[in-house]
């Protein structure tokens, strides 16, 4: 019996296991895509875009028109190599398995494979209501594997094609559990990126608890013509505590740029304990004076107390 190959999410699917076979030929056309020798490295002949020879409607892989609600992310359950949006969205196109999707992103290129405006085959309910986006990668990479420079090549042109795919700005942003379970009873105002597991959460797990969302949304939003340069999106009180606890109490930081942010939160906390000093210096002179028989400088006190309390909760 030949070995299925096994990964992280596919294999409860029977239409997603592959063969050794097919596996085999899929990492091999990957390499050859990428131009990788024995020693591992890459041609740097490889284009940023490949369109897939569309196989048409019928079967699993068109089943007709579709309205662009939820922009669905996916992981592929591949390495994350330059290669294999290529070889694995020409084996999708070309073979038998019960499944397509309408893009995938890899370090270097992104494959195009069914046309926006058709409904791929990934993601059940949702599949005439959205667009598929396969990455490659695992569920089970955690934050630190997404945020390497493979990783974060990816994420970049996975947020290039989502904006040219037409995104409006107001639906980047993730939707939770409970608003895409609106979406699927039928709301049709809802709309915004969804993971693969929120549409199957009996068994789809991708792209997994490390996929960093935040990520992704800022470089969509770095790409966006609608976005790009919006400097007056507001700050919640929930970010501006975040921020101050970072700050002030010296979150640890981890991952391959906790040099940079750690001298930027050294500098921050110098500004943010300058800022302090200012306020408190500012009650001597708010002292001297008089409103209407209020009590200024006990209110000074009181604001600067506050201003304290929040910046270190």
């Amino acid at each position: 019996m030949t070995e299925k190959h096994l990964t992280d999410h596919w294999p409860v699917a029977p239409g997603h296991e592959l063969t050794q076979a097919d596996w085999d030929a899929i990492k091999a056309a990957a390499d050859e895509w990428a131009g990788r020798s024995d020693d591992g490295q890459w041609s740097v002949q490889i284009p940023a875009y490949v369109d897939i020879t569309y196989p048409g409607a019928g079967g699993r892989k068109d089943s007709g028109a579709t309205r662009q609600q939820l922009w669905v992310i996916h992981t592929a359950e591949c390495p994350l190599q330059t290669g294999y949006a290529a070889s694995l969205s020409r084996w999708g196109a070309d073979s038998t398995v019960q499944a397509s999707w309408h893009r995938m992103s890899d370090p270097a290129t992104v494959a195009r494979f069914v046309p926006v405006g058709r409904a791929a085959w990934h993601a059940t309910w949702a599949n005439w209501i959205s667009i598929g986006y396969e990455q490659a990668g695992y569920a089970a990479f955690p934050r630190s594997t997404w945020l390497t420079d493979d990783g974060m090549a990816s994420i970049d042109r996975l947020a290039q094609v989502i904006v040219a795919d037409g995104i409006p700005a107001d639906a980047v942003r993730v939707l939770t559990d409970a608003e895409v379970a609106a979406v699927k009873a039928g709301n049709t105002s809802i709309r915004g990126l969804c993971s693969h597991a929120q549409i199957q959460p009996a068994d789809r797990t991708d792209p997994g608890a490390g996929y960093p969302w935040d990520v992704l949304l800022d470089r969509i939003r770095a790409h966006h013509p609608d976005i790009q340069g919006d400097d007056d999106m507001p700050i919640t009180e929930a970010e501006m505590r975040a921020i101050a606890n970072l700050v002030l109490n010296a979150t640890p930081l981890d991952g391959p740029d906790a040099g940079v942010l750690s001298s930027w939160v050294k500098a921050a906390r110098n500004d943010a304990g300058k800022a302090l000093a200012e306020v408190k210096a500012l009650r001597a002179d708010v002292a001297k004076v008089s409103v209407g028989g209020v009590d200024v400088a006990a209110l000074a006190e009181a604001v600067a107390a506050n201003l304290a309390k929040r910046m270190q909760s």
